[in-house]
Parts: structure tokens; C-alpha cells; sequence
């Protein structure tokens, strides 16, 4: 790397990042940056390199901003100052099934898992996992929504939505859901994961935990939409008007605040599934109730996601072969066959 292009990363990157710079004005950053680096390198795929880098730090920068955002509406909404109150009551409840909800999360017996159809297993092992403003598709079908995702995405995570339809389409979420490891004893309700795929991936949290939020159901369903214009300046002067911290996404640096979601679930049946409140959006663990059979927590990582993000990959149908076997096998993903339950290790 020439010193003229390095000085451009670290100057317009790294030091503006520290000062806070907005995820919008990074994302405009990667487009101009990306191609004086392709022109410094070998004309090989040296730019593919790059903007895969960056793309992550505008991922990791859109997840610390929206972090700003959650922390003021959690301490306007939840009756609570922060969230280390919040952690400090939660931890201090006797009740069993909140202790359980807790200990899944302390134990690490919860893990982020990806559905997908078998048909595109050689595409996740070459390029990766894609969201729908990169394949065009939702849930394996042909559904041209980027409009109606990127108003979604806008009102979950409370962006404006006319910046937020600018940032890079790779940088944007991918999704997944919320699934507990066997050890911790609790089932999970899938029936609504089905339309994605009978392929699971289950992924590293260590690698995606600063990019990582969830939602305590589907995020096109958690909260009514409300019209977010162009013009909006600030998210909370229209969007945060019949909103609370729990039909938002919940960073998982915060992942306690689904104990009270989890813990009516593990009481009616050990499962792990979500619930909500019908209290008047306020901290009352005496209120939530199960919603329907098949609200599962879904997951949203920003960024960049592929094998080597992957843990272990479980099939349901038809094991692995060919290529993505030898993928899986390069990089020890642990192979798992579902075709029964408990899954249990597969191999040739």
C-alpha cells in the first residue's frame, strides 16, 4: 500500500471515525475511497478486499449509532435510567424462570442462526451470505421489496430513511434468529422459519457481537409502520412518537432486556420463544404473555457474513457434498444432521 493511499484510510477513515463520524457520511467515504485503493494495488481483486473492509466499518459504525439512538429511548420508555439499572434489577429477581432466561445468555447457550434453501449452499461457500438488496429475493422467492425493506429497516433501527437508503447494500442486514444450544434444555419453536430454507448455519458470536441486534419477533411485525419522510431531521421527532425500546432492535451488548420476553416461554413448556408485554410499556415482568406458537427472535447482523463466520452448518434433507463439503471441512465447521431430533453429528 503506497503511503498516499494508507494516509487516505487512516485520515479520512480511522481518525473520522474516532470523531464520530455519521455511518452516512462514512458510507460516501467507501465509494470514493475504493477505487483510489484499486488504482495504488495490483489489478487484481485488491479493490474487492477493500471495500469488503470498509463495508464492515460502516457495519460496525451503523450498529454504535444505533446503539446511541436505543440507549435514550430505552431511558425514555422503560421507566428506567439506563440499562445497567435495568441489568442490576433483572439480576436480582428470584423467580426461576428468570433466572433461566439469564443464565442462557451467561452460559452462552443461545447461539444466531441463518435458514437457507440447499440450491444455494456453492454461493454462500464462494461469496458469502447476501440480503435481499443483493439478490433481489426475500425468503428464497423473487420479491423486488428493497423499498419496503429499506422502510422497515428505517423505522426499526430509527434512520432516516432517505439516508439510510443510500448506504452501500452490503453494508444493510442480514437476518437470522435467536435458536438455544442443546445444553441449555429449552425448545425451540421453528414453524416460522420454514420459508427460508431447510439448510441452518449457526454462526460465531464472537465474530459478529459488535454488529449484532435482535428483535423480539419478526421486524417487519414488532411495531406499527410510521411514514418517515425525507426531510426528517431527527428520527425521535417522528418515529419515536408510539414506539418503546421493546418493538425496536435490541443490541446484543444488551441482550439481557429478552429476559422478561423469554421467561413466561421457559414457564409454559421450556421454550424458547418470544413474548410480549401488555403492560403500557413499562418494566412489568407480572404481564407478558405468549403471543402465538411460532414467534421466534430474529436476529439482524450488519456486514459481512460467510463461512468463516460459521460454526457449524446443519442440513435437514440432503447432507453436504462436492465444493461446500470441502468449504465446510477447510474451515472445521461442525457438520450436523437434522434429519432427526436431537441432530447429531454427521459424517461421510
Amino acid at each position: 500500500m503506497s503511503d498516499s493511499i494508507k494516509s487516505i484510510a487512516e485520515t479520512n477513515l480511522v481518525k473520522k471515525l474516532n470523531n464520530r463520524m455519521t455511518i452516512f457520511a462514512l458510507a460516501n467515504l467507501l465509494l470514493a475511497v475504493t477505487p483510489a485503493f484499486a488504482r495504488a494495488q495490483a489489478p487484481s481483486c485488491a479493490a474487492v478486499f477493500v471495500k469488503e473492509d470498509l463495508i464492515l466499518s460502516v457495519s460496525e459504525a451503523t450498529t454504535r449509532e444505533y446503539q446511541k439512538n436505543f440507549a435514550r429511548m430505552f431511558h425514555e420508555t422503560s421507566g428506567m435510567d439506563n440499562y445497567a439499572a435495568y441489568e442490576k434489577m433483572i439480576r436480582s429477581r428470584t423467580e426461576p424462570e428468570i433466572i433461566k432466561a439469564i443464565e442462557i445468555f451467561d452460559k452462552h447457550q443461545v447461539e444466531v442462526s441463518i435458514r437457507a434453501p440447499e440450491e444455494v449452499r456453492e454461493a454462500i461457500a464462494t461469496s458469502g451470505f447476501k440480503n435481499t438488496f443483493e439478490t433481489g429475493t426475500n425468503a428464497g422467492k423473487e420479491r423486488p421489496a428493497t423499498k419496503w425493506r429499506d422502510e422497515v429497516e428505517a423505522h426499526v433501527f430509527g434512520f432516516n430513511l432517505s439516508e439510510y437508503a443510500q448506504l452501500p447494500a452490503a453494508a444493510k442486514p442480514k437476518y437470522g434468529s435467536l435458536q438455544p444450544k442443546q445444553e441449555s434444555g429449552l425448545i425451540s419453536r421453528t414453524e416460522g422459519l420454514a420459508p427460508y430454507g431447510s439448510d441452518s448455519y449457526q454462526l460465531k458470536t464472537e465474530k459478529i457481537s459488535s454488529r449484532l441486534t435482535f428483535t423480539m419477533d419478526d421486524s417487519s411485525s414488532v411495531t406499527p409502520m410510521i411514514p418517515i419522510t425525507a426531510t426528517t431531521k431527527d428520527w425521535f421527532d417522528s418515529v419515536q412518537k408510539g414506539r418503546t425500546w421493546h418493538n425496536a432492535a435490541i443490541p446484543w451488548n444488551q441482550r439481557l432486556l429478552a429476559a422478561p420476553f423469554l421467561a413466561r416461554a421457559i414457564q409454559h413448556g421450556n421454550l424458547f420463544m418470544s413474548t410480549s408485554f401488555n403492560s403500557a410499556y413499562k418494566m412489568n415482568l407480572e404481564g407478558p404473555k405468549v403471543e402465538n406458537g411460532s414467534a421466534y427472535i430474529e436476529a439482524q447482523i450488519f456486514g459481512k457474513i460467510d463461512l468463516d463466520t460459521v460454526s457449524s452448518f446443519m442440513f435437514a434433507k440432503t447432507p453436504p457434498s462436492g465444493q461446500f463439503l470441502v468449504e465446510l471441512k477447510k474451515r472445521n465447521i461442525t457438520i450436523l444432521d437434522g434429519r432427526s431430533q436431537p441432530a447429531r453429528e454427521w459424517s461421510e
